[in-house]
Order: structure tokens, then C-alpha cells, then sequence
């Protein structure tokens, strides 16, 4: 037993002996590395680990090598914009035949007058601009807004047994009064006021940007403004008459079943040019965008008041209507007036892509002085010289009467615009 105890110790001697003689087995690092991979113990650095990297912000402002930075721009949009009222004197009356129609008189009532509301005005607007400078500090900006035209249409009639007529005050008695449209037995007629109106407006500035961050900007704005408003109102007025005599031309009085049309028309063009200043904010938040612009507007408007009228008798036509007689209401006449026209814009948009966002957009636009057709007119007429009155002697006698009153009204235009804002 011993012997075998001996032998053993001997036998692991000599074993140990030739395994450190063995030359060591040197095993490549990379060949380590690949064969096992380092053991993660913390379970919340794993979670992190496997977390996919943040999104980057939608807009990079201060980074001018970022293709999300927007060096142009481009924000078409559909309006549908409201006007302000256009006043409309008395032109048309009813009433009893004791009243006459006369205004002021018990029993009479008007028919046509007051304010006239265009009702919703459809449109575009399209504002775009670039940044002409790698610091995105100097740019250039402009907007135009074009309303398609809109009409409204005010009638009466009657086939001679309802009383029309249209009230004036008569220039030699100062006394209210009217010219007979219709009356029971007389004559019938009928009358059709049309209003129409057509804006446009744009402007251009040069930016300059005086605050950024990641998700705000700031620029000031100097630049001009171009605004043009037409209005017109134009009045027909259709007679049959009944009885012989009771129809007039040139102081003659017309046979049974005559006919007779008088046409007056009243137009007003607003053309404003004004210097403007204002600042430009925008901010994002995610994918909702936010921005404003507010701007004001001094300089010009230059007015041109046109009035003209006619009435026909049969083939024949001469000048004058009631309202619009040559040469006391000028065929054009001119005037210059100052104007402040402040602006304001709100947008809320919402980011769709990398460069494309949908927007919806409130604004307000207002001018403290225009020329309005409706304010022009002048009820005040000398029946001297009105070819369908009895007491037609000739064209421009005294008084002048009618004449343009240019009257001067104020103007806000508001709605909504819903676009797309392109920016690349």
C-alpha cells in the first residue's frame, strides 16, 4: 500500500514537471471577443440600450447646413373673407297715396336703403419669401390676397297699383320729395339697384431677423402696401306710363303707354400705397406650428369718384338720370386722402412632413378712410335740370345739384384662410 502511495506522488511530480515546460498557447484578442460576449447584469442599462435613438426636431433653425432650415418658403391658401358693409342712402319708397311716398310723411316707408352686406367673399392669398443671407438674418417676404367679385341685386316693381317712387329733397325749396316710379292709375315700373365690389391687395417687405432658437423666430419687417377697392352702384329704372301726360322728357309730356328708362351710376376706386412696418413670430411645439404677424401701414389713398346717368325716351337718349346729373356730378373726380391700414395675421398649423405643413389662418385688415359709392350719393337735386321732370328748362343751371359728397368711411376685411405651407 505504501509502494502504491509512493508512486502515485512520484507519477504527479513528473506531471507537473512536463506541464510547465509546455510552450503557452497564445489565443488572438479578437478571436476572445468573438468567442464571448461581455454579460449585462443591470436590467435598466439593457432598457436603455435597447431604446431606439430620439427623433431629431422637426425645425433646426440655428443649424444652416440642415435641410429642414427653410431658406424659401411658399403658403398658398383658399380665403373666404367678410367686407364691411357698404351704406346705401333711402333710394326707394312705398307708401299711401296720400303720403306719396315721401319721406318723413305718415304712411311712407322705405323699400330699398341701409346697409348692404356682400355676404362671403371667396378667394386666395399666396405669401412666400427666401432668406438671402447663409445666417438666415436678411430676407425678403411678400404677400397678395385677390377676392373674386361679388354683386348684390335689390328690385321692386309694380304693375300700377302699388306706389314706388324714389325720394329726393328739391335743391330750390329745400322740401323732401320724389320722382314717381310707379303710382295706382299713372304709370308702372320697376327698379333694380346693383352694388358690385372687387379688393386686391399685396405688399413686400425686407426681413430681418432679430431673435432664433431651435423652435423660435423673430423678424421685423419694412416694406410697402397696395390696396384696391372698386365699388359701383348702378341704378335702372324701367317706366310704362298709364296715363297721357303724366310721363316727361325735356319738358314735354309723353303720350299713354310711353316708355321711359333712367340710369344712374356711381362708381369709387380706393388706390392706397403706404409705407409699412411690422414683426413676424413663429414658433413650433412638436408638430404644431405657430405664428403671427402684425403690420401697419401710413401713406395714401388716392380716390376717384365716378358719376354718370342717362334716360331714354324710345330711341332717343340724353344726359342725366335724377342722382348723377352732368356737369354738377363730374364724370371723374379725384382726391387724395391719408390712410393708416393695420394688419394682423394668426396662424395654427400642423406638420405633416419634414418641409410641408397645413395651416388655418384668422385675418383682420382695416383702413380708417376710402370712398364708398353708397356715401357719395346726394338725394339734393335741382329739378331745373332732370330731362323727366315737367320743370326741365336746360343742363347746369344753378344750383349744382347733385354733386359727389366724398364722404369718407372707414373699411375692415376679415375671414379665414386654410393652406399649405411649402418650405424647403
Amino acid at each position: 500500500m505504501k509502494k502504491r502511495i509512493l508512486m502515485a506522488a512520484l507519477l504527479a511530480l513528473v506531471g507537473s514537471s512536463a506541464w510547465a515546460d509546455t510552450p503557452a498557447v497564445v489565443v488572438p484578442v479578437e478571436l476572445v471577443a468573438e468567442s464571448k460576449a461581455p454579460t449585462i447584469t443591470n436590467p435598466m442599462a439593457s432598457a436603455a440600450l435597447s431604446q431606439p435613438p430620439a427623433d431629431p426636431p422637426l425645425l433646426v433653425i440655428e443649424d444652416s447646413e440642415c435641410p429642414c432650415v427653410a431658406r424659401f418658403w411658399l403658403k398658398p391658401g383658399f380665403d373666404l373673407f367678410f367686407m364691411s358693409p357698404s351704406r346705401m342712402p333711402p333710394l326707394v319708397t312705398t307708401g299711401t297715396a296720400a303720403s306719396g311716398g315721401i319721406l318723413g310723411s305718415p304712411g311712407a316707408t322705405t323699400l330699398i336703403g341701409g346697409d348692404v352686406d356682400y355676404g362671403t367673399l371667396y378667394g386666395a392669398t399666396v405669401n412666400g419669401g427666401l432668406w438671402l443671407d447663409n445666417d438666415y438674418t436678411w430676407g425678403l417676404e411678400g404677400t397678395v390676397t385677390w377676392l373674386s367679385p361679388r354683386s348684390k341685386t335689390f328690385v321692386a316693381a309694380s304693375n300700377g297699383t302699388t306706389l314706388l317712387a324714389r325720394p329726393v329733397i328739391n335743391a330750390l325749396t329745400g322740401a323732401p320729395a320724389v320722382a314717381v316710379i310707379a303710382a295706382p292709375g299713372f304709370a308702372a315700373g320697376n327698379i333694380a339697384i346693383q352694388y358690385r365690389v372687387k379688393y386686391d391687395t399685396a405688399d413686400g417687405h425686407l426681413m430681418y431677423n432679430v431673435y432664433r432658437d431651435d423652435r423660435t423666430s423673430v423678424s421685423t419687417l419694412l416694406g410697402l402696401r397696395y390696396l384696391y377697392l372698386q365699388e359701383s352702384i348702378r341704378i335702372t329704372q324701367n317706366q310704362q306710363f298709364l296715363a297721357a301726360g303724366f310721363g316727361q322728357f325735356l319738358g314735354s309730356g309723353l303720350p299713354a303707354l310711353a316708355t321711359e328708362t333712367i340710369i344712374d351710376n356711381f362708381q369709387t376706386f380706393n388706390n392706397i400705397l403706404a409705407g409699412q412696418l411690422g414683426v413676424n413670430f413663429e414658433t413650433a411645439r412638436d408638430r404644431i406650428r405657430i405664428s403671427g404677424t402684425a403690420k401697419v401701414g401710413l401713406g395714401w389713398n388716392h380716390e376717384r369718384i365716378l358719376g354718370s346717368g342717362t334716360t331714354s325716351n324710345g330711341a332717343v337718349t340724353v344726359p342725366g338720370g335724377i342722382l348723377a346729373q352732368a356737369p354738377s356730378f363730374p364724370n371723374r373726380s379725384g382726391v387724395d386722402k391719408f390712410v393708416v391700414v393695420p394688419e394682423v395675421i394668426g396662424r395654427v398649423g400642423f406638420q405633416v412632413t419634414a418641409h410641408l405643413c397645413v395651416f388655418a389662418a384668422y385675418d383682420f385688415l382695416y383702413a380708417n378712410s376710402v370712398a364708398r359709392p353708397g356715401a357719395q350719393i346726394d338725394r339734393t337735386i335741382n329739378p331745373l335740370v332732370v330731362p323727366s321732370f315737367q320743370t326741365f328748362v336746360a343742363p347746369g343751371l344753378a344750383p349744382a345739384r347733385p354733386a359727389p359728397t366724398y364722404t369718407q368711411t372707414d373699411l375692415f376685411v376679415h375671414g379665414i384662410t386654410l393652406g399649405v405651407d411649402y418650405k424647403y
